[in-house]
Parts: structure tokens; C-alpha cells; sequence
């Protein structure tokens, strides 16, 4: 083959290469039935069903009956889930396949300044006798702060690009509107569910076989001093889940590590995916 050639050959490769990067691989809608029950729960959602983002860790799956348009979320790590609380996530639909960002819900919603969780409102570190706390007493402090920041904020979602008058601000379970359920007590990880009405999308003939991406940002974060000086929940140590402390063998390469964490923590998150939905008789 001649030299032209094969550079000619290199350079489509990689050029495939880097469209296929642009978004996940395609979710299609098989012809199994997932009785939804929009409980925040994922226990109705086949294990297969789910992908996973691998910058998040964020395993998502997508479904649709001829009603509703159905998201599921499983977030494990304490850390995202924090960062979301924080700065907000948006899960954005364009009905033309691209990554348009013009309609989508906010959910969490970023708290308005001076009305986020602070600090202060956070668990100390239970210790005895000088001594570093217990995993188990760590992941329960943990678990007390998520749980805290939630009852505080996880109560609206915001939604714009559906209809006019937007974007609105609702409480999470409105008949006949967009409806998110979540999960979040005493495990680790975090599930949310969306339900998005058809309705609010288009008519049913033409959402018929229709592809549609679903994108989906955390947004970034605005780091204080006392974030990097261990003040916050998602300080060095406040975020360790069962990690082991700066110091002695691998001190250096868990500093690189939680350094390497903070910067991912700090920037914006993002991934997309494309769906097919399809007319399921039911």
C-alpha cells in the first residue's frame, strides 16, 4: 500500500474514533415490560438495562411506555452526590439527536447563595481515645451529612424548554407534569427516576421510532479555602469513604489521588446518550 494511502487510512480511523466518543453507546428500547413505579426505587429495572458513564460512575437506563418517558439513575459515590447538591445537575432531551441544551430539568437544584448546606451543619468526626474514627463510624458520619443536605434541598426541580412560562421551579410530584422520585437513606448510593410526559415532547405519531439524546451535566464547582483546608463535606477527609489517611506507605500517591479528585470535583461533568423510542402497546 502506498504511503498516501495509508495515512489517508490512519486519519479516517480517527476520525471514527472521534465520533463514536461523542456520545455513549445508543440505548435502544427493547419489547420487554418494566411495570414503572415512580417510587425512586430501581428495583423494577433490569440490571442489563443500565450503562454506566465512566468519568461519574453514573449508571443510567431509559425506557418508554406509550405515556411516559422514563430515566433512572443509580449515583454511588458520596462525592458526586455532594458536588450535585452543591452545583446543581440538569438532565437535558433534544428531540433532534444532537447535544442542544435548550430543554431539560434541574435536579438537583443549585441552592441559591446563602441557602446551601453549610459546614458547620455537617456531623463531627466521632473519636475515641485520640484515635482516627472507624470506617463504619466515618461512612455513618457520611451518610448523616448526604442525608441532611437532602432533606434540606432535594425538594424541586426545575424545568425549561417544554412549554411557555418557563423555567419553572415545582415541587417533585405534580399531576400531570414532570415528576422526579429519588431515593436516598440509609446505602451509599443515590437513585433518582424521571417520568416526562410523551405529551410534553410531541405528538405520538411523531415520536414514533424516533431518536432522541439525553444528556446529562453536573455542573461546576466554586471551590472556598476552607473546601481545600478539610472545612466542608467535600474536604480531603470528608469525601474518603472508607479510604485510607494521608501518611506512612502510599501517603504520596493518596495525595496525588485526592488531589486528582478535588480537580475532577471541581470542573463540569458531562455525558450524552442517544434513544429510540418506540411505540410499545401499552
Amino acid at each position: 500500500m502506498k504511503p498516501a494511502s495509508i495515512i489517508l487510512a490512519i486519519a479516517c480511523i480517527g476520525f471514527s474514533f472521534l465520533s463514536m466518543q461523542a456520545f455513549a453507546s445508543p440505548i435502544t428500547s427493547d419489547t420487554s415490560i418494566i411495570n414503572h413505579v415512580q417510587d425512586g426505587k430501581l428495583l423494577e429495572w433490569p440490571t442489563e438495562k443500565f450503562t454506566a458513564d465512566n468519568e461519574t460512575k453514573i449508571k443510567y437506563a431509559i425506557d418508554n411506555d406509550n405515556r411516559n418517558l422514563y430515566i433512572a439513575m443509580l449515583i454511588p459515590s458520596f462525592a458526586t452526590q455532594m458536588k450535585m447538591m452543591r452545583t446543581g445537575m440538569t438532565l437535558y432531551i433534544d428531540l433532534k439527536a444532537k447535544k442542544k441544551e435548550g430543554r431539560g430539568i434541574e435536579f438537583p437544584v443549585k441552592p441559591d447563595k446563602g441557602q446551601g448546606f453549610s459546614s458547620t451543619e455537617a456531623p463531627r468526626p466521632v473519636r475515641n481515645d485520640g484515635e482516627e474514627q472507624s470506617s463504619s463510624r466515618r461512612e455513618a458520619n457520611l451518610l448523616m451529612m448526604r442525608n441532611s443536605m437532602a432533606i434540606k434541598q432535594l425538594n424541586t426541580i426545575k424545568i425549561f424548554g417544554f412549554g411557555e412560562n418557563e423555567p419553572v421551579q415545582q415541587v417533585l410530584d405534580v399531576p400531570g407534569s414532570i415528576r422526579v422520585a429519588y431515593k436516598c437513606d440509609t446505602t451509599e448510593a443515590m437513585e433518582i427516576e424521571y417520568c416526562i410526559p410523551l405529551s410534553l415532547l410531541g405528538d405520538a405519531a411523531g415520536l414514533h421510532e424516533k431518536l432522541i439524546s439525553i444528556g446529562c451535566k453536573i455542573h461546576a464547582m466554586e471551590m472556598r479555602s476552607s473546601d481545600f483546608q478539610g472545612g466542608s463535606g467535600m474536604g480531603d477527609r470528608g469525601m474518603r469513604s472508607g479510604g485510607r489517611d494521608m501518611g506512612g506507605r502510599g501517603g504520596m500517591r493518596s495525595g496525588m489521588g485526592n488531589r486528582m479528585d478535588r480537580e475532577s470535583m471541581m470542573k463540569e461533568q458531562s455525558f450524552w446518550t442517544k434513544y429510540t423510542v418506540i411505540d410499545t402497546g401499552n
